[in-house]
């Protein structure tokens, strides 16, 4: 990997790593002692680094040849979001994937349990939170997907000019995405 990879993205990636095994830690802690994190904030921190699905994220870059600049902060923060709406996307639905067989084996690194446990959800009320919490997070996701495409074509990284109508339709979509909500 050294030789694919720059010294920042084998910093990110170490750091990627420590996070999911800190986070694996703080579930392996919390199974035994039949604790859950104080708030769903805080549960959704540790889920986002016990999925696994951050160090996934990280492997793109030297699988697909790219390297993405860090040095604007913007940018960044954007990529950040897109990554942690994704996630959350992805963890959650795995909750619920999952709900049956955690339930029975008394589980309670799943965000259904940890609902219930501290908003005394019944089971439907939860998972009915949850999905709510998933569509938002799509809805997060795509808003800031079309954000990232238009701050691309601002910087001339894609072009506006035809016939490329990318602009046009992310502008309406945005504008039809508005209006549902």
């Amino acid at each position: 990997m050294k030789t694919i990879t720059t010294e920042s993205w084998q910093l990110k990636f170490r750091n990627t790593i420590s996070l999911y095994f800190d986070a694996c830690c703080v579930n392996a802690q919390n199974e035994r002692t039949n604790n859950i994190p104080n708030s769903v904030d805080a549960y959704i921190k540790i889920r986002r680094n016990s999925g696994a699905v951050m160090t996934s994220f990280n492997l793109i870059e030297p699988l697909l040849g790219i390297q993405v600049s860090y040095d604007n902060q913007d940018l960044q923060n954007l990529m950040d979001n897109l990554m942690d709406y994704c996630n959350d996307h992805i963890c959650f639905t795995n909750d619920l994937y999952s709900l049956k067989k955690e339930l029975m084996e008394g589980e309670v690194d799943n965000i259904i349990v940890v609902l219930r446990q501290l908003h005394q959800y019944s089971l439907q009320e939860a998972i009915t939170y949850t999905i709510d919490l998933i569509n938002k997070r799509i809805y997060l996701y795509l808003i800031n997907v079309s954000i990232l495409i238009i701050a691309l074509i601002i910087a001339n990284c894609l072009p506006m000019q035809p016939p490329n109508p990318l602009p046009k339709y992310i502008i309406f979509g945005m504008l039809i995405m508005e209006n549902l909500l």
